[in-house]
């Protein structure tokens, strides 16, 4: 979809022609494949909608913050499914797919874990200082993805390249940069 060639950015859709993917999969037939996969994605909608609906009822701030976690979350998502050198996952068919590699359950996976703990840190004592704030943030997103990066790929929900260096370093499973992201990110 979006590859990047030594600081030229192409838009590519035929590399996916091949691919066996569907921009929607029915339930049934998600539910008969991977029956996790299908309660977890639909988990993480639920959540979503819920999380917007708390930003839409507490004002602005909270809604901007919501849409900034979702647009950064797909952005980030986006950036390293076209860095070659980061190339190093795929994603499991989701009944929603963007792209071949972009499942809609991943850019709200994004904004749950990045909105709750920007708002849970933003309402923590009144005392802590901005740093102890996004320290917070990052520590409870972390709490967050931890268990989600580590249960995802024993699950099958995506999977990752055992032959990158890069990921070769794992804890439970899950590469420790993966989940060690978060912190940083947030």
């Amino acid at each position: 979809f979006l590859s990047i060639d030594w600081g030229r950015v192409v838009w590519d859709s035929s590399q996916w022609a091949d691919f066996p993917w569907k921009i929607v999969m029915p339930l049934d037939e998600q539910w008969s494949r991977n029956p996790t996969f299908l309660i977890w994605e639909y988990v993480v909608f639920f959540n979503t909608i819920l999380s917007l609906v708390h930003a839409a009822r507490n004002g602005s701030w909270y809604m901007t913050i919501w849409i900034a976690a979702f647009v950064a979350g797909t952005a980030n998502d986006c950036f390293f499914m076209a860095l070659n050198i980061v190339d190093n996952f795929w994603q499991a068919q989701a009944t929603v797919m963007l792209t071949p590699r972009l499942p809609l359950y991943i850019c709200c996976t994004y904004n749950q874990f990045m909105y709750w703990a920007y708002v849970a840190a933003y309402n923590g004592p009144a005392c802590w200082s901005l740093l102890q704030r996004s320290m917070a943030a990052g520590l409870l997103a972390e709490l967050w993805y931890a268990p989600y990066d580590i249960a995802g790929p024993k699950f099958l929900w995506w999977t990752w390249h055992d032959t990158d260096a890069s990921i070769r370093q794992r804890l439970f499973g899950a590469p420790c940069g993966s989940s060690m992201w978060v912190i940083i990110f947030m």
